[in-house]
């Protein structure tokens, strides 16, 4: 292969990796701007439009929808679990639909049932990850408000009574994964000695709905008395 054969060559193979480039640019392109479209931004202006201002805040499509979503409350005298109606605003996201319902329970019953999360106590945050296990994250107020009962039919009511709602069908996304169980942390970190709540239950590892505690007839069924 003489000089002019080689520079012939490699002229041909720059062009064909050049071409490769700009096919998985082209590409990428597309896939960013479909995965914008689907956030609810809008990739290119329409005529006599300014350009797009984009912020953290995404816009989706249906992000309001009406849903029948169940409310799980303790009973008069912490009988046992019991169901409140409700309809929320959801969304098309699992993890934003448990936030949702996790903020309805905190605000509380409106049909004579009691509470089993105090009114002070914040959400922090809530996470779902890939395998169906919801993170959720609450302020110290679940450990240190003066209105919340100390017994271990309170703490089993409250835990019980996240689990039982938040674990429901009616909060999963449409294409979105499910809760399958839940992780509690408090102000960031998982529970530990410094941590006084719940008093009477181990909650370190995670936890899935009993529905032992949805009783019609008191808590004497569940502890089998």
């Amino acid at each position: 292969m003489n000089r002019t054969q080689r520079h012939a060559f490699y002229r041909k193979v720059f062009l064909a990796v050049w071409a490769m480039a700009t096919v998985i640019l082209a590409v990428c392109v597309v896939l960013l701007a479909k995965e914008m479209i689907d956030r609810g931004y809008q990739p290119l202006p329409m005529p006599g439009e300014d350009a797009p201002t984009f912020t953290t805040e995404r816009v989706r499509p249906d992000a309001s929808v009406g849903r029948r979503v169940s409310l799980y409350f303790a009973r008069p005298e912490a009988r046992g679990l019991a169901v409140e109606e409700r309809e929320l605003q959801l969304t098309p996201y699992t993890q934003e639909n448990a936030r949702i319902a996790l903020e309805a329970l905190v605000a509380g019953p409106t049909q004579g049932l009691t509470p089993v999360l105090p009114p002070s106590v914040k959400v922090r945050s809530v996470f779902l990850l890939d395998d169906g296990e919801l993170v959720l994250d609450f302020s110290q107020e679940l450990q240190t408000d003066p209105v919340r009962p100390r017994s271990a039919s309170a703490d089993a009511l409250l835990i019980q009574g996240i689990a039982h709602t938040l674990t429901q069908s009616a909060l999963r996304g449409q294409g979105d994964r499910a809760v399958r169980r839940l992780r509690f942390l408090f102000e960031g970190t998982p529970l530990s000695e410094q941590f006084s709540f719940p008093e009477h239950l181990a909650l370190t590892g995670t936890v899935v709905p009993d529905p032992a505690w949805v009783a019609t007839q008191g808590l004497a069924d569940v502890y089998g008395q």
